[in-house]
């Protein structure tokens, strides 16, 4: 027996579970000879007790594995190890209370505290036990915790079946950062292989803060960032009008850049519907990307029709400087959705859109062509307006263009609206923009004009007219601003508070519009933005006259080491100083002098969590 003290000892090899290989007892001045196994690290030199090297036995190349401990003793065919035991290579340590290696059954055994760690993994347990040359054996009362993708969790018993295989009983894993515990993956078995990187677990329970929310009696997921083809999670419903709802999907892993999901599905009352999403990347020798969808319900058996759906998005990049998408959506009737979709924001939708486009880029100038129609699902209940078609659509748009304290920017358009082959029209127009802008650390002012000039083809008006109506309307805007800043501590934390003033002042003439057209223009939300935009329009068919004064105070904490922005509070307010009579078909002019106040306060709490209100 050696005395108590640290020692170390060159062992001969260590599996994931750390098992040794046999050795010869050291007899006085005799070399402790070693056998080491191959794939579980490099060739390495050997060491002795006092750190001289040790020859190889046995003819297999060398890699030094490490024993340390409190006390050590052992005879030809056993060895332990206890208080404070490490055992060690280039890529695992074993740590425990006690550890024994029996020669001839070639196995290992550990109690007390036992963890292994690997990388950035590691497991621990009260007690383990491993054959070498089965690789059978078991872990009890097992934690683990996988570094590569964040995961940590419990078993009851972790069994080693065999090579590169292994039984979890009783799991409980979860991937959130500890010691937060809002959802668990539970399973009354799970059976690992790491060589086919598969995992497969039974009786498996999803929880989430304790309450459970899906379960599964079979669950097949693999073990590594790899795509895998199999199951996903059903889709299980009940509806008055689809009936009791199944949807299985089951992903298809074709190739690392596209692949494929089909998913039956079963409506008791309206029959078996099949769909099918296609995906795919390429990078060369152009970006491409895209998204197919399409599905099909062939004897629906309230309607006696068949029902379909497709979409396809497609982006495009055909040169350095040019680029095109696609973006079809079509449905077979106007009750699809509302009949056969079981979330809200879809069968609220409306409108479908079918567009293709180019975008070409020269420095500061994009020119956009587009081809863009809409099938519009109308409800007999409350019929809707569809929007008009465009086709084409024509837009140049010169991002800014700077020249000292100026810049040139605006855009130039063309587009045919057309409605029902009945109600259409062209409309050009033209909105260039001249700003002159000064900035300090402390303060900014921003002066600018511009001029929104459009003209109008129009194929058909009620009652006779003008059918090429024109209107050239100016703007003028001026914002300038304040920017304070000083040192603030709340809640133990120190920032960076600033209060920043600011007034908007624009001015529109009144030009008379009422009786040009609207293809694609609506009052616009009154918001923060809003406050500080010059017109109360979105499209270009409507220019709102304008003589007012936005007053506004913003108040903002940041981070005083990375400038983020933690909370924001604003307060504003639109004053009028003349009536408003520009105004859209079936809109009530705008009484009073003043606008409503408007506070809105946004919370950064996290760098993942937002808290927004106005």
């Amino acid at each position: 027996m050696l005395p108590r003290s640290r020692l170390w000892l060159a062992l001969a090899a260590m599996l994931p579970v750390s098992v040794c290989a046999p050795f010869a007892q050291a007899q006085g001045d005799e070399v402790l000879r070693l056998r080491a196994v191959r794939e579980l690290a490099p060739p390495g030199p050997p060491v002795d007790i006092a750190g001289r090297r040790v020859a190889p036995g046995g003819g297999d190349e060398a890699t030094t594995v490490f024993l340390r401990a409190d006390r050590l003793e052992g005879t030809s065919s056993r060895v332990e190890a206890s208080g404070r035991v490490e055992l060690r290579t280039r890529r695992e340590t074993v740590l425990a209370d006690w550890l024994a290696y029996d020669l001839a059954a070639e196995e290992v055994h550990g109690k007390g505290n036992v963890t292994l760690r690997q990388g950035n993994d590691w497991v621990s347990g009260s007690e383990i036990r491993y054959k070498r040359d089965t690789e059978t054996g078991y872990f009890e009362d097992p934690r683990f915790s996988v570094g590569g993708v964040g995961a940590r969790g419990d078993a009851d018993r972790l069994t080693f079946v065999g090579p590169d295989r292994y039984d979890i009983l009783k799991a409980r894993m979860t991937t959130c950062v500890a010691p937060r515990e809002d959802w668990f993956l539970r399973g009354e078995s799970i059976e690992i292989d790491t060589a086919k990187k598969v995992g497969v677990a039974h009786d498996a329970r999803l929880d989430f803060m304790g309450v459970p929310l899906l379960y599964s009696p079979w669950v097949e997921f693999p073990l590594s960032g790899e795509r895998k083809s199999g199951f996903l999670v059903p889709v299980i419903g009940q509806s008055g009008t689809r009936g009791f709802d199944v949807a299985v999907p089951y992903y298809l892993n074709l190739a690392p850049n596209y692949d494929a999901t089909v998913t039956p599905r079963i409506m008791t009352k309206r029959g078996l519907q099949v769909g099918g999403q296609f995906r795919y990347l390429f990078d060369a020798p152009q970006p491409i990307q895209g998204e197919a969808y399409a599905e099909v319900l062939p004897d629906d058996r309230q309607t006696d029709t068949t029902r379909w759906l497709y979409s396809w998005r497609h982006n495009q990049q055909l040169t350095p400087w040019l680029a095109g998408y696609l973006n079809l959506n079509r449905v077979s009737d106007d009750k699809y959705f509302a009949d056969l979709a079981e979330r809200v924001a879809i069968t609220s939708q409306s409108s479908l859109v079918q567009e293709g486009g180019l975008s070409a880029t020269w420095g500061p100038l994009n020119v956009f062509a587009r081809l863009q129609r809409f099938q519009t699902l109308q409800d007999e209940n409350a019929p809707i307006v569809p929007p008009y078609d465009r086709e084409p659509q024509v837009l140049a748009t010169l991002s800014e263009v700077r020249w000292n304290e100026f810049s040139l920017s605006g855009f130039g358009e063309y587009a045919y609206f057309r409605r029902n082959d009945v109600d259409e029209g062209g409309r050009a127009v033209l909105f260039p923009q001249l700003e002159w802008r000064r900035q300090t650390s402390g303060t900014f002012v921003a002066a600018r004009a511009s001029v929104h000039a459009r003209q109008y083809d129009l194929s058909d008006l009620p009652g006779g007219g003008d059918r090429t109506p024109s209107v050239v309307v100016p703007i003028a805007s001026l914002d300038a601003g304040l920017v304070f800043e000083r040192d603030f501590r709340a809640f133990d934390t120190d920032f960076v508070q600033t209060l920043e003033p600011r007034a908007f002042y624009v001015y529109i003439p009144y030009r008379d519009q009422s009786r040009l057209p609207v293809f694609d223009t609506a009052q616009d939300d009154f918001n923060f933005s809003q406050l500080f935009a010059e017109n109360r329009y979105v499209g270009n068919d409507r220019i709102g006259d304008a003589n007012q004064l936005t007053l506004a105070v913003t108040s903002r904490l940041l981070d005083p080491k990375t400038g983020a922005e933690r909370l924001r509070v604003s307060l504003g307010q639109r004053f009028y100083f003349e009536g408003e009579r520009v105004t859209l078909p079936g809109e009530v002019p705008r009484s009073g002098s003043s606008s409503d106040i408007l506070l809105g306060a946004e919370g950064r709490l996290t760098d993942a969590w937002l808290v927004n209100g106005l």
